[in-house]
């Protein structure tokens, strides 16, 4: 009797494990398949094509390892770190960090406007708003 009662508490166990690990399995999955994704209209893309990619990319050179807009455009970032790089280009374009003054000086052209850095600002905002649901 003590062996049929440990063998369905066993059994017991073992079920309830197992429905755990299913359900967190089916929850992580739905979470990656109801993932946002980054939409990037093309007149933001345009701007870090112009402003931000020559230094942030794959081709760039190690600046990208604090943003790469190559992830950003395929959306490589989790949504935990692109979240975090969404805010933090938020933060360097408005605060006048990025572009470099020195990078500006060799290449004037690459200078955000005012137009830009709002365009940019609004559309990280909005952003914001997928991953903070």
């Amino acid at each position: 009797m003590i062996k049929i009662l440990l063998i369905v508490v066993a059994i017991g166990i073992f079920s309830c494990i197992n429905a755990t690990k299913d359900n967190a399995i089916s929850t992580k999955e739905k979470i990656n398949n109801n993932l946002q994704k980054a939409t990037i209209p093309e007149n933001v893309k345009a701007i870090f094509d112009k402003s931000c990619i020559a230094c942030h990319s794959n081709a760039g050179n190690m600046a990208k390892m604090h943003v790469n807009f190559d992830k950003i455009y395929t959306n490589s970032y989790s949504p935990k770190t692109m979240s975090k790089k969404l805010k933090n280009i938020n933060r360097v374009i408005t605060r006048d960090i990025m572009p470099s003054k020195r990078y500006l000086k060799k290449f004037p052209d690459k200078a955000l406007t005012d137009k830009d850095k709002k365009l940019v600002s609004d559309w990280i905002n909005s952003e914001l708003k997928k991953y903070n649901k």
